[in-house]
C-alpha cells in the first residue's frame, strides 16, 4: 500500500476528490492533506508520500516551487507527481512536465474515473519499481523503525539490498539529526558534498524529518564515517540553528537485527543529549541519569530566595527529588518531566501576571528543542528565577540588596568578605552592611555562613564526598572551622548529620559518581580548596569581618 497527499488550495475541490475517489482500490491506504505549496512541502517531509497530487496557481507557494524544491532541493526523482491544471496555466503544466511529473489532468474536463485510472496506473508503476530494483525500501523501512513500527521480514531483506548490503556483511544505521524541530538539514546536494569532503564515504541519504536523516552503511564506509563524524558534525552544525547530533549503531549482521540497529543509533543520539558529546557511539546504555552536579544545582535553586515559604521549598525539592532520581530511556522523557516541574511552579507564585502563562508555554518548547542537558537546565532555571522574583517580598527588595545575594551565591566556592561584595555592586560597605541587615535580619556575613551550612547539609544528603572536600569546595580553608560552624548551626557535626539523613532517606536515590560519565560534566563542577593553605585571604567569612 502507498501513500497520497492533495494540494488544492479550493477546499470544495479537495474533500469532493477525497471522499470520491477509490484510494484503497488504487492501492493507496494514506491520505495527506494541504491547502498551498508551502503546507503540502512540509507535510512531503514529514510523512515522504509515494503519490502527490497538486494544482500549480496556488497561494503561499505556487504548484511549481514545490515541484522544483521536491526535485532539485532534496534530490527526489522517485516521488511520483500529478498536477492539476487549468486551461489557463497549461504552460506551466509544460514546465512541470519538464521536471518528472508522472501525468497531469485538467481539472474541468477529468472524471473521477479518469482521476482513479491515472492513480492506479501510478501505483502499478511503483510496484513494478519496488520489484525491480527495491528503490525506496531503504528510506521507508528506516522512517518506520525510527517512529517505532514494526517491519516484516520482507520488507527488511529489501531495504538491506537496496542499500547495496548482502544479508551476509556487517552493517551500521547512522542517524544525523538537529535537536530543534524548526531546524532543517542543508538540501541534499549540499548534504552528499559534506559527508563526501569529510569522510570519502559514498552513502546514499535516508530522510526521515525535516532536521533528520539516516544511513545504511556497509562496514567499509561505516567506518570512514565514524572517524569523520566529528568534523561532519561540526561542518552541519555552523551553518545551522542548533549543534548536529549524531548517533551510530554498533555492528548488525542481517535483515532480522535492522530494528534493533535503528533502536541503537536513536540511543546514540540520546546520549549525545545527556553527555554533551557529539558524535555517540552506541556502547551499550539503555537507561540515563541526570548527572549529579545537575541535580544538586537544581535542589539549590530555592536557595537563593529566602523569603519564599518553607512549605514552597519542601514542594519543590520533592518534585527536583522525582525528577533527578529516575532513570531516562530518552532525552525526551527527561525533558517532559522537566516541564511539567515549570508548568507546577507557574501556579505557586503569589502575583499574577499577564505573560506568565505565555512565558511558562515557551519555556516548555525551549526545554523540549534543547540540543543538549545543559540547554534544557539553563531554560529551567531562568523560568525558575523568573517566578520566584515575582513573588511580593522579591518586588519589595532593595535592587543592591538582590544584586549581593546574588553574587553570594554565585561565589559561595571560595572565600567572601563585606569588602568584596560591597565593591561589586558599588557601595559602601558600611551603608550595605546596615541595609542588608534592615532586609534580611542578619548580617551578610551571618547570612553567607548559614548559606554555606545549607549547602554543605545538601551535598551530605545527596553526595558521597568526603567532609573535607565538602568544606574546602564551599570555601573554607580551615577544616576545624567549618566543623565547628557547622556544629553551630545544625547542633550535630557534619558526619552525625550525614549518619541521620542517611537513615532517614535509606530508600531514595544513590547519586551516581561523576566518574561514570568520564569526567564529561566536570566542568561546572567547583575546584576544591587544597587543604593547607593559609592567609587572611583564604578564610571563610566571618561575622566580626563586618565591620
Amino acid at each position: 500500500m502507498y501513500s497520497a497527499l492533495i494540494v488544492e488550495d479550493e477546499l470544495f475541490a479537495l474533500h469532493s476528490m477525497r471522499d470520491m475517489l477509490d484510494w484503497n482500490g488504487a492501492g493507496i491506504d494514506r491520505v495527506y492533506e494541504a491547502a498551498n505549496g508551502r503546507e503540502a512541502y512540509e507535510v512531503y517531509l514529514r510523512e515522504f508520500p509515494d503519490i502527490i497530487l497538486t494544482d500549480l496557481s496556488m497561494p503561499v507557494m505556487d504548484g511549481l516551487t514545490l515541484i522544483r524544491n521536491i526535485r532539485e532541493r532534496e534530490g527526489d526523482a522517485k516521488t511520483r507527481i500529478i498536477i492539476m491544471t487549468c486551461i489557463d496555466d497549461f504552460a506551466q503544466a509544460q514546465q512541470a512536465l519538464n521536471m518528472g511529473v508522472s501525468h497531469y489532468f485538467l481539472k474541468a474536463t477529468a472524471s473521477c474515473r479518469d482521476i482513479q485510472k491515472i492513480l492506479q496506473n501510478t501505483t502499478r508503476d511503483l510496484d513494478k519499481e519496488r520489484l525491480s530494483q527495491g528503490t525506496s525500501s531503504a528510506e521507508k523501512a528506516i522512517q518506520i523503525l525510527k517512529h517505532g513500527g514494526a517491519l516484516s521480514p520482507e520488507d527488511a531483506v529489501a531495504a538491506l539490498l537496496a542499500a547495496g548490503i548482502s544479508p551476509e556483511e556487517n552493517y551500521a544505521v547512522l542517524l544525523l539529526c538537529l535537536p530543534r524541530k524548526d531546524s532543517l538539514l542543508p538540501d541534499h546536494e549540499i548534504l552528499q558534498r559534506t559527508i563526501k569532503a569529510c569522510s570519502g564515504a559514498d552513502a546514499e541519504i535516508l530522510r526521515i524529518s525535516p532536521g533528520c536523516c539516516a544511513f545504511l552503511l556497509n562496514q567499509e564506509n561505516a567506518e570512514r564515517l565514524s572517524i569523520a563524524l566529528p568534523r561532519l558534525c561540526a561542518e552541519l552544525s555552523a551553518g545551522g540553528s542548533g549543534g548536529m547530533r549524531a548517533g551510530m549503531s554498533g555492528w548488525a549482521q542481517g535483515p532480522g537485527s535492522l530494528a534493533e540497529a535503528v533502536r541503537q543509533a536513536g540511543k546514540g543520539l540520546d546520549l549525545c543529549y545527556f553527555t554533551g558529546a557529539c558524535p555517540s557511539l552506541y556502547v551499550g546504555q539503555e537507561g540515563f541519569l541526570v548527572p549529579e552536579d545537575i541535580a544538586i544545582r537544581l535542589l539549590a535553586l530555592p536557595n537563593a530566595f529566602f523569603h519564599v515559604p518553607q512549605k514552597f521549598v519542601d514542594s519543590y525539592e520533592s518534585r527536583i527529588r522525582q525528577v533527578t532520581s529516575r532513570s531516562y530511556p530518552d532525552s525526551g522523557s527527561f525533558q517532559e518531566a522537566l516541564s511539567a516541574v515549570a508548568v507546577w511552579l507557574s501556579m505557586q507564585t503569589d502575583s499574577a501576571r499577564d505573560s506568565l502563562e505565555e512565558n511558562c508555554v515557551a519555556c516548555t518548547r525551549r526545554i523540549s528543542e534543547s540540543g543538549t542537558l545543559r540547554e534544557s537546565i539553563a531554560c529551567f532555571e531562568e523560568y525558575a528565577t523568573d517566578v520566584l522574583n515575582l513573588s511580593s517580598f522579591s518586588r519589595q527588595m532593595p535592587d543592591c540588596v538582590k544584586e549581593a545575594l546574588h553574587y553570594i551565591h554565585d561565589n559561595l566556592d571560595h572565600p567572601l568578605s563585606l569588602n568584596e561584595i560591597a565593591e561589586h555592586i558599588h557601595l559602601n560597605p558600611a551603608y550595605l552592611s546596615t541595609l542588608f541587615r534592615r532586609v534580611m535580619n542578619q548580617s551578610p556575613i551571618s547570612y553567607i555562613n548559614s548559606v554555606r551550612i545549607e549547602r554543605a547539609k545538601l551535598l551530605l544528603r545527596s553526595t558521597d564526598q568526603s567532609v573535607n572536600e565538602i568544606a574546602a569546595s564551599l570555601g573554607f580553608a580551615q577544616d576545624i572551622y567549618f566543623y565547628r560552624l557547622f556544629k553551630h548551626h545544625a547542633k550535630v557535626t557534619p558526619n552525625e548529620y550525614r549518619s541521620s539523613a542517611q537513615r532517614q532517606d535509606s530508600g531514595t536515590r544513590q547519586w551516581m559518581p561523576a566518574a561514570r560519565y568520564g569526567g564529561t560534566f566536570s566542568g561546572d563542577r567547583q575546584q576544591p580548596v587544597k587543604k593547607g593553605q593559609t592567609g587572611s585571604a583564604n578564610e571563610p567569612a566571618r561575622e566580626e569581618d563586618a565591620t
